[in-house]
């Protein structure tokens, strides 16, 4: 009897099984240590598919720039030889035949849909895309997730300083056989990171995690759209928002520079592409134009630009009260924003001298809730609370001229979380699109540095 007690369970409770969540160990031989606050969030996200454990090797100790003991399956460890040794010396560890592993490096991101993709083979290889060009990515036996079985007797070879991924794909294809699954699914990024201008600079920030509300909010968000080609980019980091929002997004095209939409489609959520025409730029006018066909008002609005990503986080954060406005990553520095952080007497945003900052990250405070001096990106607001105030038209800083008004009016319906839950020009900045972006970071600080000193600040 006892002996027939698991048949008797799975037939009785199938979900049982359903409810198993593939084992994943995910390898990050660290280059680029200050690289892994970054990549944390997405790495979170992923355990709503994945019981994930995320092996991160250091060189040495003094290579933690962000301690993550508090998460029970984030390993640290040391490993003094070449990425490529680190990488086996994660697979001569103990690991269960039936896990699954994923090398991921510290120059870019997990991607969002990834974790979604079902692993029911011993090898999924994928494609990759390459952010420096977002309309293009690289055809398949890029990235992979293979089952730990078939990296018995595989070791990672070096080739210089880093490994042919190209050679471990062709070995494990020989092994996995008909097995293997190949898609032109692009579940990747190519040197995500890299490129964004400062990245390396950037200082650790570990969020803690925050669980997901019970019902999805409605969210709408609304995206002035002048550059169509990075939607796909986009698209998936809204779908696995998706999971805790109830999303409706709004890409206004700009008629005047995109003649034709993006054609995006969706399963997860609601996609409205929509065409509207103004005299100036901003996106001020196609803003308003989605706010006056918006008729729920305990829905949520978002303005999201074109040019910059979804922080992953930001969807956990309960939305319980009537706004919510928050810190935001600045991936670039402007004069402007420099002076903002220069006026911080204290805490993650003052400058300590010339040409060195300690963090980068636009504070949720009251006071900064004015023009020029916080984003949309920042912002929630409950439709109710917004009525009939509207974007100021042809004002560059119209989202701080609208935030403002709708703040003073409801003062205590508003949450500020003072931590950096989204990104400031996020794509532009990694794509190398400004030409600003590629000056070197101590030339950018310099010059940021003594116009604000020249006006007084500091």
């Amino acid at each position: 009897m006892m002996a027939n007690l698991p048949i008797i369970l799975l037939l009785l409770c199938p979900t049982l099984v359903l409810m198993q969540l593939p084992h994943v160990h995910i390898i990050t031989p660290c280059v680029y240590p200050q690289h892994i606050h970054l990549m944390l969030p997405n790495i979170l996200a992923a355990s709503e598919y994945w019981d994930t454990e995320w092996w991160i090797v250091y060189r040495t100790a003094a290579d933690i720039h962000c301690t993550l003991s508090q998460y029970r399956h984030i390993h640290q460890i040391f490993h003094s030889g070449s990425p490529s040794d680190r990488i086996n010396h994660v697979l001569s560890m103990n690991i269960s035949q039936d896990a699954y592993i994923y090398v991921l490096r510290d120059d870019t991101l997990l991607h969002p849909q990834l974790p979604r993709w079902q692993l029911a083979s011993v090898l999924l290889v994928f494609s990759q895309a390459v952010i420096q060009k977002p309309t293009e990515a690289l055809p398949g036996q890029d990235g992979f997730v293979a089952a730990y079985s078939i990296f018995t007797g595989l070791l990672y070879r070096s080739e210089g300083n880093w490994v042919s991924q190209t050679q471990i794909i062709q070995q494990l294809q020989q092994k996995a056989g008909a097995a293997a699954i190949v898609t032109l699914a692009v579940l990747g990024y190519v040197k995500l990171l890299v490129t964004w201008c400062g990245a390396r600079k950037e200082p650790p920030l570990c969020l803690p995690r925050v669980s997901p509300p019970a019902t999805r909010p409605n969210v709408h968000i609304i995206t002035p759209c002048t550059r169509p080609h990075y939607l796909p980019v986009l698209l998936p980091h809204l779908e696995a928002a998706a999971v805790t929002w109830n999303i409706t997004w709004w890409v206004v095209y700009d008629k005047r520079k995109v003649k034709q939409a993006a054609g995006l489609n969706s399963s997860e959520m609601a996609i409205n592409e929509v065409f509207h025409f103004a005299s100036r730029a901003w996106g001020q006018s196609h803003v308003n134009y989605v706010l006056d066909m918006l008729m729920d008002n305990d829905a949520f609005v978002y303005v999201h630009d074109d040019d910059t990503m979804l922080h992953p986080e930001l969807p956990r954060i309960p939305l319980d009260r009537g706004g919510l406005i928050v810190g935001q990553h600045v991936g670039k520095l402007d004069p402007l924003i420099v002076k903002q952080l220069w006026k911080r007497h204290a805490g993650p945003g003052q400058y300590l001298k010339r040409g060195a900052v300690i963090s980068r990250v636009r504070p949720a405070q009251p006071s900064y809730v004015r023009p020029k001096w916080i984003d949309q990106g920042q912002y929630m607001v409950r439709r109710g609370l917004i009525g009939s105030t509207r974007y100021v038209w042809g004002v560059q800083e119209a989202d701080g001229v609208f935030i403002e008004t709708v703040y003073t009016r409801h003062r205590r319906d508003f949450m500020f979380v003072d931590r950096g839950l989204c990104y400031y020009n996020a794509l532009d900045d990694w794509c190398g699109m400004r030409t600003h972006t590629k000056r070197c970071e101590r030339g950018v600080y310099s010059s940021c540095y003594s116009r604000t000193k020249a006006k007084g600040d500091g």
